[in-house]
């Protein structure tokens, strides 16, 4: 095994991003970066949780042991079944405090529940969760951290070479067989297109069954939000496949990608990040297709750009989010399904030449209850320094069942005549509300297309459709009117 000392903390955790939506508010989300020798990290999640672990509904659930499926989404699920178990749960939390033990006595304990490897594993990486906190502290003021095994259990607080250093010496002692692994993460801090001048991250790997799979408890243990760390338990990095830990985590030594497909540094750093994040409710966003633009760098000269990406569930919800410089930039993007190419179309103006960074958060709309999480972000070069007028996006309600084709400008010309064209999915009517409480109906075309031409005569116009015969009106753009 790797020989490793404690080294300054120069590394990174994962931030959690808050952003808030025109109608429902959102969950936080995280992202990782980079720096060097004591590395650090961390992550978000969508199993809620605070101190202990999560609140995951635990009972007696059932699983079999002997192998692990060889497909990442299938073994999430697998593997899900464990982390609720809540005779491995309990006997994580009733392990022997932290503080009054050594790291042999506790490394006894927690392998005292079974011989199998696979169930110490799942109970040491609980155990890790539980039990030791990011010492974002130390990451902030750049003073060392201690991150050996017997610091990490004195002080119950470490950075991520601390904690992968810990969970090899406890998960060497339960006869696991575990490797340090030293690279490059894309965690807190990071900016798309980010040069990798050094490492700033460890992580694990565990052999199972006679297979090594990858793991990293920093990221699996919380995230920072709002310039402090937030426990919040992601299983997700626990056995995570190496197809989908590359986009983030890029180990120094290849062989460590445990791929035959091995990415270079310079791809790994001219790739955007896709946030995959949460092991439970998450698992909907892998197999993210970008169509349009394959990077993180985007350079334009115009006024407005199309970026388009397929999701494998078409149930999604996008909440594009774009800033020049640190400034929001209000109704300048919309996105829209255009199933004709099975793609999502996210739509941007730019009211100014600049630097701008576009962040798209998304939720699965197939789960009741489920946030909106940051899934990638673009970093723009507007080179464009023509005059601009009023610009914007309508506001829209309900794009998953709407495809406007015009006008597409929130700004609409009072005393004058607009054309109105647009696709509203299972409507029987679609009209446009002016004039205080006037409807004025666009006519069907052939399958879900509406038009018509409607005069503006106030600074509030709404659209309002019917979806089917029975149903009742509800709006799904609004629009500004000026003069």
């Amino acid at each position: 095994m790797k020989k490793t000392s404690p080294t300054k903390n120069t590394s990174t955790p994962i931030k959690n991003t808050t952003i808030p939506t025109k109608n429902t508010p959102i969950k936080n989300t995280t992202i990782p970066t980079k720096n060097t020798p004591t590395k650090t990290t961390l992550t978000p999640s969508s199993v809620t949780t605070s101190d202990p672990v999560d609140t995951t509904v635990r009972s007696k659930t059932k699983y079999t042991l002997g192998s692990l499926p060889k497909n990442s989404h299938e073994r999430r699920h697998y593997l899900e079944a464990l982390f609720k178990n809540i005779d491995i749960y309990n006997h994580v939390i009733k392990a022997p405090a932290r503080k009054t033990s050594k790291v042999e006595d506790m490394a006894a304990y927690l392998a005292k529940f079974s011989k199998e490897p696979l169930e110490r594993a799942v109970i040491l990486f609980l155990w890790m969760s539980e039990n030791i906190r990011y010492d974002f502290d130390s990451y902030i003021s750049g003073k060392s951290s201690d991150v050996t095994p017997d610091g990490v259990f004195k002080n119950g607080l470490t950075v991520c070479s601390g904690y992968a250093r810990t969970f090899a010496k406890l998960g060497s002692i339960m006869e696991l067989e575990i490797e340090n692994i030293s690279g490059y993460a894309k965690g807190y801090g990071y900016k798309p297109g980010q040069k990798c001048d050094k490492t700033n991250h460890e992580w694990n790997a565990i052999k199972l069954y006679g297979n090594w799979y990858l793991l990293d408890s920093t990221w699996g243990t919380g995230h920072i939000i709002n310039n402090h760390f937030e426990k919040r338990f992601k299983p997700y990095y626990f056995l995570c496949g190496p197809e989908l830990l590359i986009d983030s985590h890029h180990p120094e030594n290849d062989k460590w990608q445990l791929s035959d497909k091995v990415v270079s540094l310079k791809d790994f750093e001219n790739a955007p990040l896709v946030n995959y994040k949460d092991f439970y409710s998450h698992v909907w966003c892998e197999g993210i297709t970008l169509v349009s633009h394959n990077g993180p760098l985007i350079d334009v000269n115009s006024q407005s750009l199309t970026i388009k990406l397929k999701f494998p569930d078409k149930t999604t919800k996008l909440l594009p989010k774009l800033k020049l410089g640190e400034k929001e930039c209000e109704n300048m993007t919309q996105y829209q399904y255009n199933s004709d190419e099975d793609n999502y179309e996210i739509d941007i103006l730019f009211p100014s030449e600049g630097e701008y960074t576009l962040t798209i958060f998304a939720r699965n709309n197939s789960t009741p209850g489920s946030n909106y999480n940051s899934i990638i972000d673009f970093k723009i070069h507007n080179s464009d320094k023509s005059k601009r007028g009023l610009l914007g996006f309508p506001y829209c309600y309900n794009a998953a069942i709407c495809h406007l084709f015009e006008p597409t400008n929130l700004y609409l010309p009072i005393g004058k005549k607009v054309f109105f064209k647009m696709n509203v999915k299972g409507a029987s009517q679609v009209s446009i509300i002016t004039n205080g409480n006037k409807w004025n109906y666009l006519d069907k075309k052939e399958g879900d297309l509406f038009e018509g031409n409607v005069d503006i005569d106030l600074e509030d116009v709404k659209v309002f459709a019917k979806i089917g015969e029975g149903g009742s009106f509800s709006g799904v753009y609004a629009y500004k009117g000026t003069k």
